[in-house]
């Protein structure tokens, strides 16, 4: 202590406070070797932040600002198009921090679409429950169960003011030509074409037998898509029956087919 004040060695650190309006660029200060110190406060100033599609004011919206500004200064967002405005639309003001008050703003339509379109058989994309819908914001259609689009794959696009574009497509009930015809076998139904979800049953003619069981029913299940493969009705055969004592068969051929008639002959001497 000499005369009411504090001396300090070379080498203390101490800690500075600057007056409001006022930042240091470090919060502590050094004692020198020649006994000074070189603290350092200055007037607090905020970057111009930028604002895609957008620019900042002052609250009079006169004058544009770009430079760095001073502590307390307040500025308000513009959008450079007249369809777009700022969000959120609030001033914002240099604190002492140097930072501005308030979240950066974005640029946002505001022209906007209040409902979509009725479709027949079909509906939107989850994202048609976001009404309303901004500006060029679009929309997918989806077809509903047993339809499909037909047509263009443009989405719906909001245009102007409550305004869609047109587009040139629509779900159409999905059907299936009827299956393709099998060799002595028939489907159980005789139409030209089935809706989506119908089923046909095949059978095969008198003396054949379905190749692959699992396909004896087909269903349409798309655009002429039908489940399972074409299945083949193939001929009933039988092989040579097993010989028996003292006599045989009036034929010996290896196989016979389905509706064929042996007849067994006992050798001399022998009875049926």
């Amino acid at each position: 202590m000499n005369n009411g004040k504090i001396i300090f060695k070379p080498g203390v650190w101490i800690t500075i406070n600057c007056y409001s309006g006022y930042v240091s660029i470090n919060s502590k200060t050094q004692c020198q070797r020649d006994r000074t110190w070189k603290p350092e406060c200055r007037y607090a100033s905020c970057h111009v932040p930028s604002l895609n599609n957008g620019f900042y004011t002052d609250t009079n919206n006169s004058n544009r600002i770009s430079t760095d500004q001073p502590f307390g200064t307040t500025i308000q967002p513009v959008c450079s198009w007249t369809d777009y405005a700022p969000s959120p639309h609030t001033a914002r003001t240099c604190q002492e921090s140097g930072t501005w008050s308030g979240s950066d703003p974005t640029c946002i339509p505001q022209i906007t679409c209040s409902s979509l379109p009725l479709i027949d058989n079909g509906h939107y994309s989850a994202g048609s429950l976001n009404s309303p819908y901004l500006l060029n914001q679009e929309i997918a259609l989806i077809c509903d169960d047993g339809y499909y689009l037909f047509g263009s794959w443009e989405n719906r696009k909001c245009t102007s003011k409550d305004t869609w574009n047109e587009i040139n497509h629509m779900c159409l009930r999905i059907s299936c030509t009827a299956p393709n015809m099998i060799e002595h076998g028939s489907y159980n139904g005789s139409q030209l074409s089935y809706d989506y979800g119908s089923i046909v049953v095949l059978t095969c003619d008198r003396g054949y037998f379905l190749s692959n069981v699992a396909d004896t029913t087909r269903k349409c299940e798309g655009k002429n898509l039908w489940s399972g493969r074409d299945p083949q009705c193939q001929r009933i055969t039988c092989s040579r029956p097993i010989s028996f004592n003292n006599g045989r068969y009036n034929d010996t051929h290896l196989s016979y087919d389905y509706g064929s008639v042996l007849t067994p002959i006992c050798i001399k001497g022998f009875n049926i």
